[in-house]
């Protein structure tokens, strides 16, 4: 068998022939004339002396990428693209998978210290940024932490949330020394609709039916609420029922309390839970078997019993008296 250059008239076998057979081996495949006998009859064979494997995606051309997670072989763009609908693939390597040790080498060897960095820098990123949002009692200004005291005298536990979050930016409530008195913001969500109102300043002492009766009442510029509440306006006021979520819940398992809007706001809190502020769901009597409605476990504080002491005189022993006397300042009994 013999290797015969298709372009050998052209450069006629000289030296230029070896520069154009290096040429041929890059830039095409080798056409190898397969001699057949003497009269040299052959037949055309096309083979890629690089790697010989076919596109696995179209079976048509030669592969010449790989797909990093993998390893399917695919010829072009329009086949990688076909490779990741059909199978699914993300095309990206697992940087955590196994990999045998005669399989190691400096390739992997930098993608693992990559991956190390890349882990590290994360890492510290995260760290500086829990710092910064995080909610400890050094974070806490003196009027949360006198709102979180003035809270647990009545019952009340209160949670404050990290900073940055929209519940605690916006939580206007605080305890007023001169009044004695935990001004609270309330926020009002009507089910079944996209209505919810805010109620800033809301004095601890007020009724919750006096708060509500001011956002269904008609006044300028309260006209689009009162359409879109309608449904609420049908039924008379001491009809609504109004539920707080108990705090923490689940999401699947969420309960609520019902609260007695004809009583102050300060008593329907106690002995509950809150994030940052109350947020009270006003609900049809219609639609209420929709909510778990849990009643309220109130403590009973049982006053401890005084020790028993015995009533019996003391009996001193025998033959010793005791006398009682008052010394003055300075003065030394012998």
């Amino acid at each position: 068998m013999e290797t015969i250059c298709v372009r050998a008239t052209e450069c006629g076998g000289t030296k230029e022939h070896e520069v154009c057979m290096r040429d041929e081996a890059v830039a095409s495949p080798v056409v190898q004339l397969v001699a057949d006998g003497e009269d040299g009859d052959g037949v055309d064979e096309r083979r890629d002396n690089r790697s010989g494997t076919v596109c696995e995606e179209c079976g048509n051309n030669l592969a010449k990428y790989r797909c990093p997670a993998c390893a399917l072989r695919s010829c072009g763009l329009s086949c990688v693209r076909a490779h990741k609908e059909r199978t699914g693939c993300t095309g990206k390597r697992d940087r955590t998978a196994f990999v045998p040790l005669s399989d190691y080498d400096d390739n992997l060897l930098i993608s693992d210290y990559n991956l190390l960095e890349e882990s590290l820098r994360i890492t510290d990123s995260a760290k500086r940024i829990r710092d910064h949002l995080g909610s400890s009692e050094k974070k806490m200004s003196s009027q949360m932490i006198q709102l979180r005291n003035q809270a647990a005298n009545r019952n009340i536990k209160i949670f404050f949330l990290a900073n940055g979050m929209s519940r605690r930016e916006t939580n206007t409530a605080f305890y007023n020394r001169r009044f004695k008195c935990i001004f609270w913001k309330v926020e009002w969500r009507f089910d079944s609709t996209e209505v919810n109102l805010v109620d800033h300043r809301v004095d601890e002492n007020l009724k919750l039916e006096k708060v509500l009766e001011k956002h269904l009442a008609a006044y300028p510029g309260n006209a689009l609420v009162r359409h879109k509440l309608r449904q609420f306006l049908k039924e008379p006021l001491q009809q609504l029922k109004l539920l707080m979520k108990k705090e923490p819940c689940s999401v699947s398992k969420e309960e609520y309390f019902e609260l007695n809007m004809s009583e102050p706001l300060r008593k329907q809190l106690a002995y509950k839970s809150i994030y940052e502020y109350p947020i009270v769901n006003v609900v049809l009597p219609s639609e209420a078997h929709k909510f778990k409605i849990i009643s309220e476990s109130i403590p009973s504080f049982r006053v401890p019993e005084a020790p028993k002491v015995n009533s019996m005189p003391y009996e001193a022993h025998a033959g010793t008296y005791y006398q009682e006397e008052e010394i003055e300042e300075g003065e030394i009994v012998e």
